[in-house]
C-alpha cells in the first residue's frame, strides 16, 4: 500500500529537523570542547610559571638561609673569641647606625650571640641537609633568636622544621610536604593568591549525548573558572618575585657586610696579639684613641650583623614584611650604615 504522501512529508521534515539538530549538538559540542581545551591550556601554562617560579624563589630563600647560618657560626663564634680579649669595654659618643644597635656590648646581647653561634655550629656540624628546603627558608624568612629556643641540633632542626610546617607558604617552598604537619602546597598556594581549588578542566568523558547545550555552558563556566584561577596565580607570582627580590637584597648586604667585617676582625686579632702580652684581658681604658675607635667598629659591625639577620622578610602569613623592604630601600640614604660596606 503506498505511503500517504502528508506521513512520507512528515517524516522527511522529521529526518531534516533531526539532521539539523544533530548537526547543531555536533557544532555545540565542538564548540565545548574547544573552549575547554583552550582553558586547560591557559590553566596549565600559567600553573608551570608559577612552579618555576616557586623554584626560583625557594632557591634564594634557601641559599640565604645557609648564609646566615654559616654566619652565625663562623663570625659570631670568631668575634666572641676575639671579644673576651678585651674588658671595661664601653660605646663612646652617639651611635646612629641603626636604631636597634645599644651603645654597648650588653650581657644579654653577647648571650644571644653566644646563643646564635652554638646552635648554628651544631647544625652545621649535622648537615644543613637535614633541615630541608623549608625549614631553611624559614631561617631566611624569620631567623634570630626565636628561631632556636634551645641550643640542641635536635631541638633546633625541630623547631626549623616546626616553622616551616606551620607556615603554609614556607611548606610550600618546601615542596608542599604534608606529612610535617604542614599545610602542603594547596595550603601554600592558598596563601601565596588566594587559590582554594584549582579549576577541574577535563575533557575527557565530559560530553554527554543529547545535551550539546549543557555541555558548552557549562565550557563556558569552566572557562571563566580558569581565568579568575589563572588570575590569582599571577597575583602568586608577582608576590614570589617581590620574596624572590626582597632575599637577594638581603643576601646582597649581608655578604658585603660579612666581607666588611671578616677584614675588621682580622686586624683586631693582630691587635689583640700585639697588645695582650700576659693572660689578663686588655683594658679599653688603656687604648690609644685610634684602637678605641676600630675596637668600637668592630663591634658596631657585628651588631649591626645580628640586627639584619634578625630582619624577618615575611610576616607569618606569607607575605612581605612591610618594615623590612623599607628598611632595605631607606638604606641608600644612611651613609653611617654604607661607610661600613
Amino acid at each position: 500500500m503506498p505511503i500517504p504522501f502528508l506521513l512520507l512529508g512528515g517524516a522527511i521534515v522529521s529526518g531534516i529537523v533531526g539532521a539539523v539538530k544533530g548537526g547543531e549538538a555536533i557544532s555545540k559540542n565542538s564548540q565545548a570542547k574547544e573552549i575547554l581545551e583552550k582553558a586547560e591550556e591557559r590553566f596549565n601554562k600559567k600553573k608551570k610559571e608559577m612552579e618555576v617560579q616557586r623554584h626560583c624563589t625557594s632557591k634564594e630563600l634557601e641559599e640565604y638561609g645557609k648564609l646566615k647560618i654559616k654566619i652565625w657560626d663562623e663570625q659570631f663564634a670568631r668575634f666572641l673569641d676575639i671579644y673576651k680579649n678585651f674588658k671595661n669595654v664601653r660605646i663612646e659618643g652617639q651611635v646612629e647606625l641603626d636604631q636597634g644597635l645599644s651603645k654597648s656590648m650588653t650581657p644579654e646581647a653577647l648571650r644571644e650571640m653566644k646563643t646564635l653561634s652554638v646552635t648554628a655550629g651544631e647544625i652545621v656540624a649535622g648537615g644543613m641537609g637535614a633541615l630541608g628546603t623549608g625549614a631553611l627558608a624559614g631561617v631566611a624568612s624569620y631567623g634570630g633568636a626565636m628561631m632556636f629556643a634551645s641550643a640542641s641540633t635536635g631541638t633546633a632542626i625541630a623547631s626549623l622544621s616546626g616553622v616551616a610546617a606551620t607556615n603554609a607558604t614556607l611548606a610550600w617552598f618546601g615542596g608542599g610536604s604534608l606529612a610535617v604537619g604542614g599545610l602542603g602546597m594547596a595550603g601554600g598556594a592558598a596563601v601565596l593568591g588566594g587559590l582554594v581549588a584549582g579549576p577541574i578542566i577535563a575533557v575527557g568523558g565530559f560530553f554527554m549525548a543529547a545535551k550539546a547545550k549543557e555541555n558548552l555552558e557549562h565550557a563556558r563556566t569552566k572557562a571563566v573558572e580558569a581565568n579568575r584561577v589563572i588570575e590569582q596565580m599571577n597575583n602568586a607570582i608577582s608576590l614570589l618575585k617581590q620574596i624572590e627580590s626582597l632575599t637577594k637584597q638581603y643576601y646582597t648586604l649581608v655578604t658585603r657586610l660579612n666581607n666588611k667585617l671578616t677584614n675588621l676582625m682580622d686586624h683586631l686579632e693582630f691587635l689583640v696579639l700585639e697588645l695582650k702580652h700576659n693572660e689578663e684581658a686588655i683594658d679599653y681604658n688603656t687604648l690609644d684613641g685610634q684602637n678605641k675607635q676600630f675596637l668600637q667598629k668592630n663591634i658596631i659591625a657585628i651588631q649591626l650583623m645580628k640586627i639584619i639577620l634578625e630582619k624577618p622578610l615575611m610576616t607569618e602569613e606569607g607575605k612581605i614584611q612591610p618594615s623590612s623592604a623599607e628598611y632595605i630601600n631607606a638604606l641608600p640614604n644612611n651613609q653611617k650604615v654604607l661607610e661600613l660596606l
